[in-house]
């Protein structure tokens, strides 16, 4: 667990590194049993509230009430939920419960079939997961992979007509996706492809008015995308010896 280093003085207590996380001002809602693990009465400040709990480290939360400088300390956090919006009281959670902390995690998964970087991964309408292009070792890629998550497994589909990085992936109305730019084998690209899910097959489109990687492609209410700024030329170039490749040039792709 991050300690947030701080340290508090307070009436002679010192806290110098503790585990905490303030949640947000809220009036506390106790559960059916009504119950607390213990009620302070003329506390005169919230640092004071934690000045008590960090000393008695059995605690897991309190709940401050500033109006009537009431403390109330709890060691089951399933006694502190859910807290209503209200600005006489502040909720921290001083220490986490094991149950708590297992609750967001990472865990392994099966690894594509092709390493790469500066790839694009969309969410299709299926809960599939569409990977298309980027850099491996071979050079820039054409291939694309589609991860399954009812069985964690990735599995090859047709390649993208044109090999490509640094590109961008728009997920259409229809739910089809948009390929748009990138970088192919010498420069920035202007060339659209459409991937279809329902034939897992790719298909040209009309090309871009600028070529254009490392942009931005942003679906509107209206279906059509809006591709903005990018590189042009050699996606690699950085600095102010690149300034002359940047964009500001905007387009709208019309399905």
């Amino acid at each position: 667990m991050r300690c947030l280093v701080l340290s508090v003085v307070v009436l002679g207590c010192v806290v110098d590194c503790f585990a905490i996380r303030y949640v947000g001002d809220g009036i506390l809602v106790l559960n059916d049993n009504n119950n607390y693990t213990e009620l302070l009465g003329n506390i005169s400040s919230l640092q004071q509230c934690l000045c008590y709990a960090f000393n008695n480290n059995s605690y897991l939360g309190l709940n401050y009430f500033k109006n009537n400088r009431t403390c109330l300390l709890f060691r089951n956090y399933s006694d502190i939920w859910p807290i209503r919006s209200d600005e006489n009281s502040s909720f921290w959670f001083i220490r986490f419960p094991v149950e708590m902390l297992l609750t967001s995690q990472w865990n392994t998964a099966t690894s594509m079939a092709t390493a790469r970087y500066a790839h694009t991964a969309t969410l299709l309408s299926s809960g599939k997961v569409l990977i298309t292009g980027g850099y491996g070792s071979s050079g820039v890629l054409a291939s694309s992979e589609i991860f399954d998550p009812s069985t964690g497994q990735w599995n090859p589909t047709a390649s993208l007509a044109t090999a490509r990085d640094t590109h961008i992936a728009t997920m259409l109305s229809s739910g089809k996706v948009l390929i748009t730019g990138g970088y192919g084998s010498s420069d920035a690209l202007a060339s659209s492809e459409i991937f279809d899910p329902l034939t897992g097959q790719w298909n040209y489109i009309a090309s871009m008015i600028t070529a254009r990687c490392m942009h931005t492609a942003t679906l509107l209410n209206s279906g059509k995308v809006l591709v903005t700024g990018g590189f042009q030329s050699s996606c690699n170039i950085v600095g102010s010896s690149g300034s002359m490749y940047i964009l500001a040039i905007s387009e709208i792709y019309d399905p």
